[in-house]
């Protein structure tokens, strides 16, 4: 049932299931220099400090005492955010 609900195969399953059981989920994409998907660490750090620019704010839902999470307004779409991004990495990257 589970397989036809999800419309996958049970090979799927097995792989997903033993990479599990052997701690081999970890996402490697953009992790190998040279490969086309690469990102350096430098990319990685200009993204993070462009983001924290971005008014963010706490929704409804978690706004108890101990919480610190905060999301960006839905208004922000991600073309709009990549457009200032992109000028403001231009000129050190070279684009």
């Amino acid at each position: 049932m589970f397989c036809k609900t999800l419309g996958i195969s049970t090979k799927r399953v097995n792989t997903a299931l033993t990479k599990l059981r052997g701690n081999q989920l970890l996402d490697k994409r953009g992790k190998l220099q040279g490969s086309k998907d690469y990102v350096s660490a430098e990319r990685v750090n200009e993204v993070i400090e462009h983001m924290k620019k971005v008014p963010k704010y706490t929704p409804h839902y978690r706004r108890e005492e101990n919480s610190s999470s905060e999301i960006l307004p839905l208004y922000i779409a991600i073309s709009k955010r990549y457009a200032q991004y992109r000028p403001e990495t231009s000129k050190s990257v070279g684009y």
